[in-house]
């Protein structure tokens, strides 16, 4: 009878240390809140009218453009390149600047890339602006006055 009761005990045990790890739970995927996926096709078939589920949490600018394909009025090809991320600008960071005018230096080693910003010792994620813009856009300036 005693190991009756130690098989029961010993089954017990084993079933409460073994079942949370049992493949019960459902797979978990990724659903973003505020709109769909970010990444660049989701979004245009999202425009296109691929809307998937509409969640009241989307932006306005998504719901707005659920509503037109929900209400029957799809949007026009003008208006989906309208609403897509603009393309980057050129860059016209006072470093970039200052990198391309160096760049009609002659002799002058070529750079790539300057980093402005230097890290706090001993800290990881804390950075500061070591090299201020004012100071590329004078460099620009005082290039340009002494070789024309």
């Amino acid at each position: 009878m005693r190991r009756m009761w130690l098989l029961v005990a010993l089954v017990a045990v084993g079933a409460v240390f073994t079942w949370p790890c049992g493949p019960f739970l459902p797979e978990l995927e990724y659903a973003p809140k505020h709109g769909p996926v970010k990444a660049e096709e989701p979004t245009v078939r999202f425009d296109r009218g691929d809307l998937g589920v509409v969640r009241p949490e989307f932006y306005r600018k998504n719901l707005v453009v659920a509503y037109r394909y929900l209400a029957g009025v799809p949007l026009t090809e003008t208006e989906v390149r309208a609403i897509q991320p603009r393309e980057p600008a050129p860059d016209t960071r006072p470093v970039q600047k200052w990198l391309e005018a160096r760049k009609t230096v002659p002799g002058a080693t070529e750079v790539q890339n300057i980093d402005a910003y230097k890290q706090v010792q001993g800290r990881d994620f804390q950075m500061f602006q070591n090299c201020l813009d004012t100071a590329f856009d004078t460099a620009v300036r005082a290039k340009s006055s002494r070789n024309g």
